[in-house]
């Protein structure tokens, strides 16, 4: 009787088990001891999954997720001898990440992508950025700030390679603000208005210290120091800070040259004259009204002369510097009345006759006069207020008063001179007999004379008797 050897099975190489990632191909390859042709037989045994057979020496077929997978082969000689061996398969889950990152984002963001590990394993990652490949135990990385694809996947310690994740970001174009006719300085007490711009009119704008100002434009009243403005543009969501610093330029400083030019007499003049640092141009004005800025508005000439003034006023200059700046002083000028007086005095005298006329000061005038008495000729007569004079002929004479103030008023006093009459005998001789009667007539030149006779007649005529 003879004993036929049971050919002796081994799968792969060996009488071992094997280990796999799920999802994954796994070929089994019989082998037997046994030089006679040999069949095969195979069995898959794993609850849940579907029976494989297969009549060859090679086995494959595809893992199913995280199990363990036996499977049995048969061989038989030709003697019909058999020998069957099972083999177990280990299948490892592929390890589970997701990728979390934004859909859109910001221009010139460095945005991050963050992988997780599902299971809180640690994994090796490979990440691909648009063709650009690193591998790290990172579990974020930045993304650049182009438009981009970001993938990766995992590796855990059974060297099982996860899914693939995939993530498209878009960059979003910030606003590009920019100041309008940028200013950078100011006159100090000015408001100054900046305007800011963006190349989309989808822009909004909020400016620092004005949250309900969403205008492009904001305006600042009374500059009176240096100033930094802020306005944030938003467009999309992604948003574009622009500043700007406005400076203060100090006002100028303008004087009047005021004493003593500040009063004059009634129907006077008087010469104001204006000084300051840095003053390029003046203007003198006659009210307080807010002069512009124009150049035109203005002269070189820092002096101004006022006259016929005969009530109090107030002038005004106003100085340009060099920045454009202005500022303004004032003056009031004060007027003094004119003394008021009259003249009293004979306006008639007769020749060779000494006469006193007299300026007397009007109660209205406040404080004592001064005068001065003089002739046609300049020549001064009196500095009294009583003036003594022989009349010789016809004769003006012309009186100036002074008061405190130095105030002056000039008036003129008028004196006719009365000649003496010539008289005449109408007879210079008469004679008559005793006792008859005799008549004197006298006759002059001049009208309205007046005679007067020793005994005290009066008339033209008188009976001599």
């Amino acid at each position: 009787l003879d004993i036929w050897e049971l050919p002796v099975i081994s799968v792969n190489g060996a009488k071992a088990d094997t280990t796999v990632c799920a999802g994954r191909p796994v070929t089994l390859t019989a082998t037997s001891t046994d030089i006679e042709p040999t069949s095969w037989s195979w069995r898959g045994n794993n609850v849940g999954t579907p029976t494989n057979t297969s009549t060859a020496s090679t086995f494959s077929t595809t893992t199913g997720g995280e199990s363990e997978y036996m499977y049995v082969v048969k061989a038989s000689n030709s003697h019909n001898c058999t020998d069957s061996t099972d083999f177990t398969v280990y299948v490892n889950a592929l390890p589970r990440i997701s990728l979390t990152a934004p859909d859109e984002v910001c221009d010139g963001t460095d945005t991050i992508a963050t992988v997780k590990s599902l299971d809180n394993k640690e994994l090796l990652y490979e990440w691909d950025r648009s063709g650009l490949f690193t591998t790290s135990n990172r579990k974020n990385i930045s993304v650049g700030t182009n438009d981009i694809t970001v993938r990766v996947s995992a590796k855990d310690e059974n060297g099982c390679t996860s899914e693939e994740a995939s993530k498209e970001i878009k960059f979003l174009p910030n606003p590009e603000l920019s100041f309008v006719n940028p200013i950078d300085n100011v006159c100090y007490g000015d408001s100054v208005t900046l305007t800011v711009k963006d190349t989309s009119n989808q822009t909004t704008f909020y400016w620092m210290g004005d949250k309900n100002n969403t205008k492009s434009t904001f305006t600042k009243k009374e500059m009176t120091e240096l100033t930094t403005f802020t306005v944030v543009g938003t467009r999309n969501g992604c948003t574009h800070t622009q500043t700007r610093n406005v400076d203060v330029w100090s006002l100028p400083t303008i004087k009047i040259d005021e004493a003593p030019k500040t009063a004059t007499c009634w129907n006077g003049e008087v010469n104001l004259e204006g000084f300051g640092s840095d003053i390029q141009k003046y203007a003198w004005k006659d009210n307080r009204a807010t002069i512009s800025r124009n150049a035109s508005d203005y002269s070189s000439e820092n002096t101004k002369t006022y006259t016929n003034l005969v009530e109090q006023t107030t002038k005004y200059l106003w100085g340009m510097d060099s920045h454009g700046c202005v500022n303004q002083d004032s003056v009031i000028i004060n007027i003094n009345p004119l003394p008021v007086f009259s003249i009293s005095g004979d306006t008639i005298a007769c020749k060779d006759e000494r006469i006193t006329i007299t300026a007397v000061k009007d109660a209205s005038t406040v404080g004592g006069l001064n005068y001065e008495w003089k002739d046609k000729y300049g020549n001064v007569l009196s500095d009294n207020d009583e003036l003594n004079i022989v009349i010789t002929k016809d004769t003006t004479l012309y009186v100036k008063a002074t008061n405190a103030e130095n105030c002056s008023k000039d008036t003129s006093f008028h004196i006719a001179m009365k000649g003496i009459p010539a008289i005449h005998a109408v007879k210079d001789t008469q004679n008559v007999c005793k006792d008859d009667p005799a008549e004197l007539v006298v006759t002059s030149s001049m009208p309205d004379v007046v005679f007067s006779w020793v005994d005290a007649r009066t008339g033209a005529n008188i009976d001599a008797n």
